[in-house]
């Protein structure tokens, strides 16, 4: 079972002492994500899965605050900004702009002539392994060749 998980599960035993329910319930959640992952994969999960369901997890909590701001629902946006703090805390950091920039650099310069948009997102997220934000790689992308 991967690392990520098992801390996890450690950590909504302690929120589940401490009566911690957003977090309890925000780990459960994610012990039930992870599942799912592992029936459909067909097996146990590894660290990569489970950054790949925490990852997802996080995409849709970001999608939801922009929703709710543009809804005007203040009070949902503060309870999926609360539940997206503790997804985070599992997740490795993201990559800095610069580490960022340069991997797009690196990616136009090993494509050399075939580098378009489709192969250098591809390389990119291959090598940004989960650890960078879809849409700020695809801006890069579009700036650097441009």
């Amino acid at each position: 079972m991967s690392n990520i998980a098992l801390t996890i599960k450690k950590d909504m035993v302690q929120a589940m002492k401490d009566r911690d329910d957003l977090t309890k319930t925000v780990l459960r959640t994610l012990n039930s994500e992870f599942k799912n992952a592992e029936i459909d994969k067909g097996g146990p999960l590894e660290d990569a899965d489970v950054i790949k369901v925490l990852s997802k997890l996080e995409k849709q909590r970001k999608d939801s605050i922009q929703a709710y701001k543009d809804g005007g629902r203040e009070d949902l946006v503060a309870a999926e900004e609360a539940e997206l703090v503790i997804i985070q805390k599992y997740l490795p950091a993201k990559l800095t702009e610069e580490e960022l920039t340069q991997l797009v650099n690196e990616s136009i310069a090993e494509l050399g002539d075939n580098a378009n948009f489709g192969s250098v997102m591809k390389s990119v997220v291959a090598k940004a392994q989960g650890n960078a934000d879809g849409n700020q790689i695809k801006d890069l992308v579009q700036t650097k060749l441009a």
